[in-house]
């Protein structure tokens, strides 16, 4: 959307689970409870990431409006993360 390529351009599930780690960094319990109820969370080990800011992976970005709307919908726990409905109530498209 923003950079107009994919932003985890894997080739394989494993490939761009390692992609979306290194971008949002690893999963943590504290945000995300449900994540050892995932059926392969035991065949998973993640490794320690702190991912990277969204200033950083879209440097040419002057609108904080748009990472507001990436960095909300981008988001692990799907309680977190922005409905379709809250997403097109965003100030990005007003």
């Amino acid at each position: 959307m923003l950079r107009g390529v994919p932003l985890f351009a894997g080739t394989t599930d494993i490939e761009q689970l390692a992609i979306i780690i290194r971008t949002l960094g690893s999963p943590r319990l504290n945000q995300w409870p449900e994540l050892t109820s995932l059926p392969d969370y035991s065949k998973i080990r993640f490794p320690n990431s702190v991912g990277i800011h969204w200033d950083n992976l879209f440097p040419s970005c002057t609108h904080a409006v748009e990472i507001s709307l990436v960095s909300n919908l981008v988001v692990y726990n799907p309680k977190n993360r922005l409905s379709a409905s809250e997403a097109v109530e965003h100030n990005y498209f007003h």
